[in-house]
């Protein structure tokens, strides 16, 4: 299986590499914002680096759907996976757009109503999970995932 992680730098990425025991065995790639933090956590790994910030910046996030979709195209995973935060709205649209099954996790810390990125996401996603049992009602289709940290 071919999977597409894909991040904001920072807590997001920190977050996404807490599943290494689930996708250490697989062929994968990264799209992250680029900076040191994720420069160094992804020297090994075979990582997309893109220019940010797109939090909370819609109109920004979408400059980047072109990028994501002629990437997705040419890697072509089998499932793309991501944490958010904003370079997550355009990967999850062009793995909508390309038929590629996306699944969405909300961020542990965020308790209460769903996340900026969640209520953009979790509509297009095949499948959104959660790690902490008060998400539910932020996301009642959702799935729980298991306590991670």
């Amino acid at each position: 299986m071919r999977i597409a992680l894909v991040a904001s730098a920072g807590g997001h990425l920190a977050l996404l590499l807490r599943l290494r025991p689930w996708f250490q065995d697989h062929e994968r790639f990264w799209v992250v914002l680029d900076g040191p933090d994720a420069r160094h956590h992804l020297a090994a790994e075979d990582a997309v680096f893109r220019p940010g910030p797109t939090n909370r910046r819609p109109l920004r996030a979408l400059t980047e759907l072109p990028t994501a979709l002629r990437l997705l195209a040419e890697r072509r995973p089998d499932v793309l996976v991501t944490n958010g935060a904003g370079l997550a709205v355009p990967y999850v649209l062009a793995a909508r757009l390309r038929s590629i099954p996306a699944i969405f996790w909300e961020v542990p810390d965020r308790v209460g109503p769903a996340s900026w990125t969640g209520r953009l996401v979790a509509p297009l996603c095949d499948e959104v999970v959660w790690s902490v049992p008060e998400q539910r009602a932020a996301y009642p289709r959702g799935r729980w995932l298991g306590p991670v940290l």
